[in-house]
């Protein structure tokens, strides 16, 4: 949960918040960190930010691996319930670029993953998706969903059927405010974002509960005065 002196630092320079949280998060992960040190695709240094997800015998395990100036989001799949894995796949392929705080989740052979990158641009990041319908034997291109000049990030992502939701902590035009996009078609195309705050206080954390068709987003905001309370 990042607090308020974290969030006025990610509307004036998202780079160097994920600087801070790569350094935090490696030291929280150190195990995973270990296993997978080394050069994955040509990119060296630490792994964090581990996510796992099992539908039926498959399981996917993503992280991010690298330095302060260049980390990519990796995945490794299993088909035989975690006996064994895959080689590598380096789904954000972009180098001298931050990739950071992947979310992944699956349903069949569907599997769907979003993410935070700056595409090496030091003073922005945005959220972009990418997905599988064959269980990760291929990946449609990845799709910037956010599209923000100033800054996107903390993308949380939930499914329903053919649903996908997204929901992340966006800083256009003037504020921190809480974005959703949706897709009713498995992901192939999303909705414009909808400014869910849209109010003048700080706005971040958001969480999705998905029901059916039903879609709750809840967030914390935060005032001048540093007061903080649970929004839907």
């Amino acid at each position: 949960s990042p607090p308020l002196k974290e969030l006025t630092g990610y509307n004036q320079n998202i780079n160097g918040i994920l600087r801070e949280n790569f350094a935090n998060n490696v030291d929280g992960d150190s195990s995973f960190a270990t296993a997978n040190s080394g050069n994955e695709g040509g990119v060296t240094g630490e792994s964090f930010g581990q996510k796992q997800i099992s539908s039926g015998n498959m399981v996917y395990v993503i992280w991010v691996q690298g330095d302060e100036d260049n980390t990519d989001l990796f995945l490794k799949i299993s088909q035989d319930g975690g006996a064994t894995f895959g080689d590598s796949i380096n789904l954000s392929n972009n180098p001298a670029s931050l990739s950071y705080n992947p979310q992944v989740v699956a349903l069949g052979e569907s599997v769907y993953i979003v993410w935070e990158d700056d595409e090496g641009n030091s003073g922005n990041s945005d959220v972009f998706f990418i997905k599988s319908s064959d269980g990760g034997k291929s990946f449609t291109d990845k799709r910037n969903l956010s599209d923000d000049p100033s800054g996107s990030g903390n993308p949380q992502l939930s499914i329903s059927g053919n649903n996908v939701y997204v929901a992340w902590t966006g800083t256009s035009p003037d504020n921190t405010d809480i974005m959703l996009a949706q897709s009713l078609n498995n992901g192939d195309s999303f909705t414009v974002p909808e400014n869910l705050s849209n109010d003048p206080e700080i706005s971040f954390n958001p969480v999705l509960f998905v029901n059916g068709t039903h879609l709750n987003v809840e967030w914390k905001g935060q005032d001048d005065n540093g007061v903080t309370k649970i929004n839907t």
